[in-house]
């Protein structure tokens, strides 16, 4: 016998089960139970303090307008009244150099038209400013609507290269640019060095890029970091951090009538004649699903722990098997200082480090300059070895500012790419995580003027060991996108292609999360989810009575 019962169980309250659980109560009518094993809703998204009155998202810092447009700006309006505010972006990618030079791109906040960012790149090749503006536009007035589409819609079928690719080869203006379907194929770096001339930007694409999981010498990756060079204009955060969006989302959801339950790690699903009817909580408790059960949880804690692998061939666990997890695995530090970081590149560029830059979201690389650093970079990773000398991203945010009477107080995101938690044991990540402490103190005062041990007021080391221990859909690997962002784990591959579509070998069972559709903190692939729900249950369809395309 049950303990409860609900329409739709949903295993995992990170964002992507908390926008399931809404859209399911609010446009399908359904009464919802999410179910999560940890102490708080929200997943990568959840907040620390990383001392006391210095709140930071160690897992989630920012997104790009796609990862929420539909949803919170359309669907769900009423996260705004639930005090949701977005933050824009001030610079999209600043490389600080060895020199003391820089090249800085502006978010749409400082720099609406672009030309600001073309008289950045200017300064280093006029013929690289003018290709990157009118590639900006283009891609802003013809293609990121295009994105956005396929974005909120399935992948298409395998083989079909999808609605992207399409319009741009139709595009008659893209090859004048040298933007051709061959930067599908080719890598980063070789793809990218056909229209750039510029080293300082080339290795600033490159930089963000990378710590992302496109490594610079990975083929089938040019295409993409080239379309994040312009959509990380869009780059925002919400007011007082991501963990507002998940505690704006608790309030919506329990406003909708679902119930939310933390410290409820769920064993199983539970499976009658091939159909999904509820799930089995560790400590024994059953919750009875009348109509569904959603997973949120990785391909493999579906497929082997929820499922277990009596229900799925041995060819589909053989594709799971053979997922790759070794690139997105990231080190973030979340720096307490008691005051903002001043470069010495100020002199070149004074906004990278200006009151103005500082009232939104800056994103900063610290690096040499040279692209065979980065391919030694890597070259390391593929090994499963930690690079000697890592890049290092630094970002900041007004995320303090309301929490503390100073608001010189900054809290500042540091990444930089590292090996897959089981790389190895627990010993080592113990040393390594005050070690590289230590290297980044070491990068930072090496490019600014002010940043000292004596300005730091707290740090959380957050390592791909920490991210696989507490988050585990994130685990073994440590991976924040849960698997690999190449050429054959996406679209109509991603995860696989059985599961690409979120329905499962099991009746009434659907499966989303970071291993779907563009991943990391994207809620394309819960409204994806819903998309097949709604067809499957005759559940209503906001966007027909939206009249739009998506």
């Amino acid at each position: 016998m049950a303990d409860s019962s609900f329409d739709v169980v949903i295993v995992g309250g990170g964002c992507k089960g908390l926008a399931m659980g809404a859209y399911l109560a609010k446009y399908g009518g359904m009464t919802v139970g999410i179910f999560d094993e940890a102490n708080e809703l929200g997943g990568g998204m959840h907040g620390e303090q990383s001392a006391p009155g210095f709140h930071s998202n160690p897992h989630c810092f920012a997104f790009m307008d796609w990862y929420f447009k539909v949803i919170i700006k359309d669907d769900l309006p009423e996260l705004w009244e639930e005090g949701l505010e977005i933050v824009g972006r001030m610079t999209h990618m600043t490389s600080v150099f060895p020199d003391d030079s820089c090249i800085t791109t502006y978010g749409f906040d400082v720099d609406p038209d672009g030309t600001k960012t073309a008289a950045e790149i200017a300064k280093f090749s006029e013929k690289d400013a003018e290709i990157m503006f009118k590639w900006r536009n283009i891609y802003l007035e013809r293609l990121q609507p295009i994105l956005y589409e396929e974005n909120y819609c399935l992948p298409p079928e395998p083989g079909d290269p999808g609605l992207l690719m399409k319009a741009m080869i139709a595009d008659p203006d893209l090859p004048k640019l040298g933007i051709t379907p061959q930067l599908a194929m080719t890598t980063a770096l070789d793809g990218l060095k056909t229209m750039f001339e510029s080293e300082e930007l080339l290795i600033t694409m490159l930089r963000t890029a990378q710590v992302m999981g496109y490594f610079s010498d990975d083929p089938g990756v040019a295409l993409p970091v080239l379309m994040l060079a312009v959509e990380g204009f869009t780059h925002a955060m919400f007011k007082g951090g991501t963990h507002n969006y998940a505690h704006a989302m608790h309030r919506l959801l329990h406003r909708l009538g679902a119930k939310t339950f933390t410290h409820s790690e769920v064993e199983k699903v539970l499976i009658e004649n091939g159909k999904a009817t509820g799930i089995r909580l560790k400590d024994g408790s059953q919750i009875k699903a009348n109509k569904a059960v959603i997973s949120t949880l990785s391909p493999w804690q579906l497929c082997y722990d929820l499922i277990g692998k009596d229900h799925i061939s041995a060819k589909m666990l053989s594709k799971i098997d053979a997922l790759e997890v070794d690139r997105i695995c990231v080190t973030w530090y979340d720096w307490a200082f008691t005051e903002y970081p001043k470069f010495k590149a100020h002199d070149y560029n004074p906004f990278i480090d200006s009151d103005e830059a500082y009232n939104g979201v800056t994103t900063t690389t610290l690096g040499e300059k040279s692209f065979e650093s980065l391919i030694e970079e890597s070259n390391y990773r593929r090994n499963g070895k930690m690079a000697p000398n890592p890049l290092i991203i630094l970002a900041t945010a007004p995320n303090c500012a309301e929490l503390t009477s100073d608001p010189n107080h900054c809290v500042a995101h540091a990444d930089a790419g590292c090996v897959p938690a089981y790389a190895y044991p627990e010993e080592w990540w113990i040393k390594f995580q005050h070690e590289h402490a230590e290297h980044q103190m070491k990068i930072l005062q090496q490019y600014t003027t002010n940043i000292s041990w004596d300005k730091v007021a707290g740090v959380i080391p957050v390592t791909p060991y920490y991210i696989a221990k507490h988050l585990k859909n994130m685990g073994p690997s440590g991976n924040f996108n849960i698997i690999d962002s190449i050429i054959s784990q996406m679209g109509s591959f991603r995860p696989i292609p059985e599961l690409a579509r979120h329905r499962t070998p099991i009746e009434n069972l659907y499966a989303t999360g970071s291993a779907w559709g563009w991943g990391q903190a994207s809620l394309t692939s819960a409204y994806t989810c819903y998309k097949v729900m709604a067809d499957d249950f005759g559940l209503r369809k906001p966007w027909e009575e939206k009249n739009r395309k998506y």
